[in-house]
């Protein structure tokens, strides 16, 4: 589930931990809920009614003005200059599901005020991430006089220097870490700029693309009445969800406003490109969750820039026709299951070089491994192995590399620390990007070695809980309770507990090869059944008592309900 400890599929024993229990003070201010729910908004940092409501029943009004942003009255005026001349104004777009979703926004917004556009999504490997001059150059021969970056900019000073120097224009919206030297973009949307004014830091890409087409409806010169405007905006929150779910920002705050809405436009879908893919992909529209994003239709979305190019990806998001799109679908489909099938090898390979490996982060390396999945496969194999990885390979003359780590670990502070032999950078504090010489090789790799040494990095062995609970007070309340919390995703999983001493009364092997286990549980004399996927170590445990973390939620099935646990990790009771 999105934003959820990896399970672990072996019985290997791991520390179960939760916070320290809520105060009893706490729970007599709220006598309307059980104490394991006060528990989780205790966790949440939710501990006033303000918070517990805000955070409970996320309301559309509860967005910022867009205009919070220090530059975005700069911005909007630039923009409205380029439709009054008619120049032409490039989108400058990134090539995963929150860059694709955030031009596809931009796209729709600036169509909207008849603005005459250009869409430029770079090429994962013959471009790179973000602008280059290459580009810039393309884009001066298109007669472009203003560049909109979406997802991508804030790391490109040189870039945006040279299309200055051709006469073009460039406004910033961007997410990622901000550098100490700003590129001179005429204007900056970035919720993490030093000095920002707008009061929310962890918008995705997409997201801060929607504020700025917030910013240019919401003008008088857009010439839309209060009720188109809010329709406008509503009918792009799909997009905002995907981008925002798809790049894992933490879904607090306004994302949670973003991604709820974003939900209820998905089940309404009028997109012909994502209505094809959700029929081929058997997604019921109505049943969209965080998770159907996050391993369906992101996968989907991510899978035309891992293989070909994210063109592909983003057609389908504004296509007119129905043919356009079922064509369309299938290419993202086919790229998909190629994605699948070469993830799997590449996952295979890098796993056998860290198998072993005791340093406090992994640089696993094969110059013939796609760039496109690195970023993928070194997600997966840091949350097996617990620490921060480093994934590369070569695109003929210099190395290029996808880093990812666990929760709390800086990985673009490692990055910061050999900056100066890197030829290209960027990122977040879990995810960065790199490209260096490969005669710098061993240099870039010892000093990533020795920042992870001098912080103390570890790996993670800690199972972090919300709270122990016994079965008997697993009640249809508490599982409706669990439900408002939801959207559920990074900075808001969805809530896991913990139960030891279980009994298995049965288990059966289910699923297409059998990989996945339907168990009928028992705790303090209640039986529950659960679902543990992709678990081989369930048969070995079921012969002793055994010690749970869980999900809870219910399970719908020709026309019947009932209360079942989706088990995140499983060990020997007390191991």
């Amino acid at each position: 589930m999105v934003g959820i400890v990896p399970t672990v599929t072996t019985s290997i024993a791991q520390r179960i931990a939760y916070p320290e229990p809520v105060g009893d003070l706490f729970v007599q201010q709220f006598p309307e809920y059980p104490r394991v729910f006060l528990q989780i908004m205790h966790n949440r940092g939710l501990e006033t009614q303000e918070a517990i409501d805000a955070f409970l029943n996320p309301e559309y009004s509860q967005l910022h003005d867009p205009y919070l942003f220090q530059d975005m009255h700069t911005a909007v005026d630039r923009i409205y200059q380029a439709i009054e001349k008619k120049e032409l104004i490039a989108i400058h777009g990134d090539y995963d599901a929150d860059g694709v979703s955030g031009a596809a926004i931009l796209q729709q917004g600036l169509q909207a005020l008849g603005a005459a556009t250009t869409i430029f999504l770079p090429h994962r490997e013959k471009d790179g991430y973000g602008m280059n001059v290459k580009t810039v150059d393309y884009l001066h021969g298109l007669g472009v006089k203003l560049i909109i970056t979406c997802d991508c900019g804030i790391s490109n000073t040189v870039e945006i220097a040279a299309a200055k120097e051709k006469g073009i224009d460039t406004i910033i919206t961007d997410h990622h870490q901000v550098p100490a030297v700003l590129p001179p973009a005429i204007a900056i949307i970035h919720p993490k700029r030093s000095g920002e004014t707008y009061p929310f830091n962890y918008l995705a890409g997409g997201g801060v693309a929607f504020k700025l087409v917030q910013g240019l409806i919401r003008d008088a010169r857009s010439g839309m009445t209060e009720q188109q405007i809010e329709s406008f905006e509503k009918w792009l929150l799909d997009l905002v969800a995907i981008a925002t779910v798809g790049d894992m920002v933490e879904l607090i705050g306004e994302n949670r406003v973003l991604v709820k809405y974003g939900l209820l436009v998905l089940a309404k879908n009028r997109r012909k490109g994502l209505q094809q893919m959700f029929a081929l992909a058997s997604i019921d529209p109505a049943k969209i969750t965080t998770e159907t994003i996050g391993f369906q239709i992101a996968p989907r979305i991510n899978a035309a820039g891992r293989m070909d190019h994210a063109n592909a990806a983003y057609l389908l998001m504004v296509a007119a026709t129905d043919g356009e799109a079922e064509q369309l679908t299938k290419t993202l489909e086919g790229n998909n299951r190629d994605r699948q099938k070469v993830t799997e090898q590449v996952f295979r390979e890098a796993r056998s070089q860290a198998v072993g490996n005791t340093d406090p982060f992994l640089f696993l390396y094969h110059p013939t491994w796609p760039i496109g999945l690195f970023g993928l496969v070194a997600g997966k194999v840091s949350k097996e192995f617990g620490k921060p990885v480093f994934l590369g390979g070569n695109d003929g003359t210099k190395v290029v590399a996808s880093g990812r780590s666990p929760a709390g670990v800086d990985i673009m502070a490692a990055v910061n620390e050999c900056k100066d032999l890197l030829i290209s950078f960027g990122g977040h504090t879990q995810a960065c990007g790199i490209r260096f010489l490969e005669e710098n090789f061993d240099t870039v790799r010892a000093r990533l070695l020795e920042h992870f040494k001098s912080t103390g990095t570890t790996v993670q062995l800690e199972i972090r809980a919300d709270a122990p609970l016994s079965f008997k007070d697993i009640t249809w309340e508490l599982v409706a309770l669990v439900e408002r919390l939801a959207p559920f995703g990074q900075a808001n999983r969805e809530p896991l507990f913990v139960s030891r001493g279980v009994t298995i009364v049965s288990s059966r092997a289910v699923g297409k090869n059998g990989q996945h286990y339907k168990l009928v549980l028992a705790h303090d004399g209640r039986t529950l059944p659960a679902i543990a996927f992709s678990m081989p170590a369930v048969p070995s445990l079921a012969a002793a008592p055994v010690d749970l973390v869980y999900s809870i939620a219910i399970n719908e099935w020709n026309g019947n309900r009932e209360l079942q646990l989706t088990v995140e990790h499983i060990q020997s009771a007390h191991g």
